[in-house]
């Protein structure tokens, strides 16, 4: 979670449970020289999509800037089940949690805190922003897929959950 450009590692995962209880979670990796060359490629599209982004702006505009160009850049869709940056950037399709990997990755390289919220009630996944020392919820899933474009943008905690 804390590296969503190294999402794409691990090739497969499985777990051994008893009694309800998980006892054993096993993963499976890529190759060393898969991973770097795929990390490199990643880093190279996030450090070209900053590119683009005006850096005179001030946090609010960046972070909108990115939920902008995530919306317009990218296509929710379900049936590819594509979760990784590197899948994303290379489709431009994806779900939740590529749109979340790909938001977090981009926040961390122009120096904004952002990290991820889950759901297993609803099976989703989005973000939370650190701007002027308050955390807020923004959702570029849904900015993109169910709503108006800034809908789910810059919320609290009561306003994210309807509290």
């Amino acid at each position: 979670w804390e590296n969503p450009e190294y999402s794409f590692c691990i090739v497969s995962r499985s777990y051994r449970h008893s009694n309800g209880n998980v006892i054993s979670l096993n993963f499976q990796y890529d190759n060393h020289s898969t991973i770097k060359a795929r990390h490199n490629l990643i880093n190279e599209k996030l450090s070209e999509i900053i590119s683009y982004m005006d850096p005179d702006m001030n946090n609010i505009e960046k972070v909108a800037w990115l939920n902008d160009y995530i919306c317009d850049t990218f296509q929710y869709d379900i049936v590819t089940e594509y979760h990784t940056i590197d899948k994303l950037l290379e489709t431009e399709k994806g779900i939740c949690e590529a749109y979340a990997n790909l938001f977090t990755a981009l926040c961390k390289k122009i120096g904004l805190k952002a990290s991820y919220c889950y759901s297993n009630e609803i099976q989703h996944i989005w973000n939370i922003v650190e701007l002027n020392g308050q955390w807020y919820h923004i959702d570029t899933t849904w900015n993109d897929s169910y709503a108006e474009r800034y809908e789910y943008f810059l919320l609290s905690e009561n306003e994210f959950f309807g509290w």
